[in-house]
């Protein structure tokens, strides 16, 4: 349990099985076995790391493995709840889809800190038809979420500048002519 061998070696060592190897399958669980054995060795006994490059190497490698599974598994949930679109092979994502970028919009408009000028406010008014109730509930959520506050039936305000962003945000859920965006400006609206 001494020897560890470094990334090169076992590459080496899969690739000779891969061509001399009468049982693949068993030969290459085995090299598994021994990596992660390896690999847990020197991951439970950090005194090891002191003893040489092999140490460090492994524990680089490791590190590097948890952050590829990482951003797989990310890459996969993003892909599940439709915010990104990959490539056919699967292995590269190609960009944000429309409930990508809005998603990616709503999280910009909630961090935006530019205020507008003393008494201008930006608001949106929506007149979202009954029949789809559980969308004028989600644009309410996504409001709040967003800064808005709920100022009269269907009207929302900020003192925040998001007229484009929401304008923007609105084209892309596909909800213009629902719901309409601008600058106003009044004297007696106060925001809590």
């Amino acid at each position: 349990e001494g020897f560890v061998m470094n990334k090169e070696e076992w590459v080496r060592k899969l690739k000779h099985l891969a061509v001399n190897s009468k049982d693949l399958t068993g030969d290459v669980l085995i090299a598994i076995e021994e990596i992660l054995d390896n690999a847990l060795f020197v991951y439970n006994h950090p005194s090891f790391m002191a003893n040489g490059s092999a140490g460090r190497a492994i524990m680089a490698e490791i590190e590097e493995a948890k952050a590829r599974k990482a951003l797989h598994d990310l890459k996969r949930r993003l892909r599940q709840q439709r915010y990104i679109e990959v490539s056919e092979e699967g292995d590269r994502i190609i960009g944000l889809t429309k409930l990508g970028q809005a998603r990616a919009l709503e999280t910009r408009m909630a961090e935006k800190t530019k205020v507008l000028l003393d008494d201008w406010y930006c608001v949106a008014a929506f007149d979202i038809p009954e029949d789809i109730n559980k969308t004028r509930q989600q644009i309410r959520r996504k409001f709040r979420h967003m800064g808005l506050q709920y100022h009269q039936r269907s009207v929302w305000v900020t003192k925040t500048d998001l007229s484009q962003e929401l304008t923007d945000y609105i084209r892309l859920i596909g909800a213009e002519n629902w719901i309409s965006v601008f600058k106003a400006e009044s004297k007696n609206l106060r925001l809590k």
